[in-house]
């Protein structure tokens, strides 16, 4: 989209988001606690059910787009032996914007574009990514556990995100807009974002410390990665862990 360009919010955004979105019938899903300590991804009707403080998610983006069960087929054997097979319809229609998933879980849908849209053309995952605005909450406290710069990435990274809102401590924020689904979602709300002031810059990233996680017990955790290339697509996959105490 060429430059990411800055916009500023006030605290209360959210409130007048879901209000806007929901209004023009978009789907509008966010981070709900479900049981206490327990954060997932699901669709909201108001502002008010959205968890206002979390880490992360405990089930990841990628199962709005690949659920973990779903009927495609349908068969039936009749008396004389004969079997009628019949296709379940695709309904996932009209628009969803995603409001609260970290740069992490974003920039896993870059690799998992890749592998369903391959030499095979996954066609219900496909549309369901066309219909779906991200917009990702850059993170503030990442967890002792999380590893994406382990991977190159970073607390506040892009990929992946249409949009992403950084928390400021004045308690505005800031929203980075990445692509052109993005600038669709800020001139949707148009009623509460401005353009940041000349000057503006992006808060600094929390730091991580590379490559190590920490157990429950504080001691650190070494996660030990190989790199799958197959056909240009490449897949980063965690073999297991090399405790080390100091």
């Amino acid at each position: 989209m060429g430059e990411q360009k800055l916009f500023q919010v006030p605290s209360d955004w959210l409130k007048s988001a879901v209000e806007v979105l929901r209004s023009a019938g978009v789907e509008v899903v966010a981070p709900v606690e479900e049981e206490k300590g327990v954060i997932n991804l699901a669709p909201v009707a108001s502002a008010e059910e959205i968890a206002p403080r979390y880490v992360n998610v405990l089930l990841p983006l990628k199962r709005l787009f690949l659920p973990p069960s779903e009927v495609l087929i349908e068969y039936e054997k009749g008396e004389n032996g004969d079997v009628d097979v019949r296709s379940q319809s695709f309904s996932d229609d009209g628009e969803m914007v995603v409001m609260g998933c970290r740069p992490c879980d974003a920039a896993a849908l870059e690799a998992l574009d890749k592998v369903f849209q391959w030499d095979y053309d996954d066609v219900r995952y496909r549309a369901r990514r066309e219909r779906a605005t991200i917009v990702s909450f850059a993170c503030t406290e990442p967890d002792a556990r999380c590893f994406c710069t382990s991977l190159n990435g970073s607390p506040h990274g892009t990929e992946g995100s249409d949009v992403v809102v950084f928390f400021r401590r004045d308690g505005d924020f800031l929203m980075q807009v990445v692509s052109e689904k993005g600038k669709k979602f800020i001139e949707r709300l148009s009623n509460v974002v401005r353009p940041a002031p000349d000057g503006a810059e992006l808060p600094p990233a929390p730091e991580l410390l590379p490559g190590m996680l920490e157990s429950a017990s504080g001691n650190r955790i070494k996660p030990v990665w190989i790199l799958v290339k197959a056909n240009n697509i490449k897949l980063c996959i965690c073999l297991r862990t090399i405790q080390i105490i100091y």
